[in-house]
């Protein structure tokens, strides 16, 4: 049953991967630049911009030109993350959150990392999906707690306010409450556990890197090191 389940989550991490294209086109653009809303080559307005995301490599309409090189990334990751949720065997609502988590999370990592930048238009949403899952969770008698929960998105989220003073984003700050939310679902450790993987991560990612110049994205790190601790806790 484990290997169906599994099988089902990495078809549907597809589906949302391919789902997500839209945002990803619109939004992998510098802050304060405005959004993508034609072919970045011929120009080609509205819809045929948009059919751009018919496939994983996509092509303009009125051009041909491809879009993107990206050999379906967002689609693999997305299935990958849905695949190892599902085979950690997460049922219910809280299962839900977390491939809400991914499913945003993915179009996320991908934006920031090719323009540093983490828009409203998903970690808003990703936050009041995650609250209103959460809430389920606790009305159906799921195991964990929706007060924890909320205080460890407030605590984090007041953390990473503080920590804008010394170089972190809004992006990240609008970023932490989600994460706080899920991982304080499990216990105040897995709080701890979430925002340690967050930083070591980036740490050991710019050590490999070595000195780096500018600004880093961190949202991937705070994505993958609280999303990666929540499942395992699970």
């Amino acid at each position: 049953m484990t290997a169906l389940t599994t099988t089902v989550a990495l078809l549907a991490g597809l589906l949302a991967g391919a789902a997500a294209r839209p945002v990803l086109f619109a939004w992998s653009v510098p802050a304060g630049t405005p959004l993508r809303r034609s072919c970045p080559t011929c120009d080609a307005p509205g819809r045929a911009a948009l059919r751009l995301l018919a496939r994983p490599r996509g092509r303009c309409a009125a051009c041909r030109t491809p879009w993107s090189t990206d050999c379906g990334i967002p689609e693999a990751m997305t299935a990958l993350a849905f695949a190892l949720i599902a085979a950690r065997g997460l049922t219910g609502w809280i299962a839900t959150a977390h491939y809400w988590v991914a499913a945003c999370g993915t179009a996320l990592v991908l934006i920031d990392v090719k323009v540093n930048r983490l828009p409203n238009v998903l970690t808003l949403p990703m936050f009041a999906g995650v609250i209103v899952l959460l809430v389920g969770a606790a009305a159906n008698g799921e195991q964990g707690s929706l007060l924890r929960s909320l205080a460890a998105a407030a605590a984090l989220g007041a953390v990473f306010f503080l920590m804008t003073f010394g170089g972190i984003g809004l992006g990240d700050v609008k970023l932490a409450p989600t994460l706080g939310a899920l991982l304080g679902w499990h216990s105040w450790v897995g709080v701890f556990l979430g925002t340690f993987a967050m930083f070591a991560l980036a740490a050991a990612a710019n050590l490999l890197r070595g000195r780096v110049r500018g600004r880093v994205a961190f949202g991937p790190y705070m994505i993958i090191g609280a999303l990666s601790i929540s499942v395992c806790l699970s």
